[in-house]
């Protein structure tokens, strides 16, 4: 049994939970997970696809003049 502060779950939309001991057995079963609260309907957010240029496409950033420069480093 862990006692956990309330405010670490305000607002929560996903829980996980790690067993990081089961005694020597090659597997682990969980026979109980107790949680207590208030249930709030959950609130779903439409998809959103976006597009990031992986590579700069010069034909989508025109520049107006473009001013040659040679630099010498010696």
């Amino acid at each position: 049994l862990f006692n956990i502060p309330i405010a670490r779950f305000s607002n929560i939309k996903h829980l996980s939970g790690h067993i990081s001991r089961n005694f020597g057995t090659e597997y682990t079963r969980v026979y109980y997970i107790g949680l207590r609260g208030e249930y709030s309907q959950a609130h779903r957010h439409e998809l959103t696809i976006c597009n990031y240029e992986v590579s700069a496409n010069p034909a989508d950033h025109k520049v107006d003049s473009i001013i040659p420069q040679t630099n010498v480093i010696s």
